[in-house]
């Protein structure tokens, strides 16, 4: 990695970075000096400490110069990832004179609310996702939606309300699989049908992880 566009910022003279070279008043010694740069990557970066060959910061007064050397360090991740394991699936449910719901939750167990039904005989899955990234280090999870399910005949089932049991932190081998759970909302006498989120205009929800 390349350090570039190196500032300097100092708090009594410098409110904001400024490019080198700066001139200070040395009426105002000591000075806290900050430097600050942009690191270029690859992709992919590798793992590890990354250490810049030796810079030197002059500081001239008059016909004196004098000279610090120092190095700047990095510590690139291993990138994180993610991937679906196994697709969400509701299982076999039914609707009613009005609208209900049934909730899947991460260990897999359905609830209802309303009119909604599940059948025991069509149980389901929560989705199941693995993520492989740096180890003991946290990260977050956010889920969006909306997922829209649809039908053969164009009707549609929205999911949302999306759980998780991710644990937040990797463990040490780096990877770990977690599951997540969704509310699925039905119509009043929502029509028969196999509903998926890759049907017509079906949408899928994102799961997207990030370190903190």
């Amino acid at each position: 990695m390349a350090l570039t566009n190196v500032l300097v910022s100092e708090p009594t003279l410098v409110p904001t970075p400024t490019a080198l070279p700066v001139v200070l008043n040395t009426a105002n010694l000591p000075i806290t000096l900050t430097f600050k740069g942009d690191i270029a990557t690859t992709f992919p970066q590798a793992a590890g400490l990354y250490t810049s060959p030796i810079y030197t910061v002059d500081l001239i007064q008059d016909a004196t110069i004098t000279s610090l050397n120092s190095t700047a360090t990095a510590t690139a991740l291993t990138p994180i990832s993610i991937l679906e394991t196994v697709t969400m699936d509701f299982g076999t449910v039914a609707g009613g004179t009005n609208a209900g719901t049934v909730i899947m939750n991460t260990a897999g167990a359905r609830s209802v609310t309303g009119d909604g039904q599940f059948i025991t005989t069509g149980p389901g899955l929560p989705g199941s996702f693995q993520i492989t990234g740096e180890p003991n280090v946290t990260y977050a999870v956010l889920i969006t939606g909306p997922a829209i399910l649809e039908n053969a005949g164009g009707q549609q089932i929205t999911a949302n309300a999306f759980t998780n049991n991710s644990l937040g932190t990797l463990p040490g081998t780096g990877i770990e699989t977690f599951q997540v759970g969704a509310t699925l909302n039905l119509g009043p006498l929502q029509s028969a049908g196999t509903y998926s989120t890759v049907t017509g205009a079906g949408a899928a929800f994102v799961v997207t992880v990030n370190y903190n």
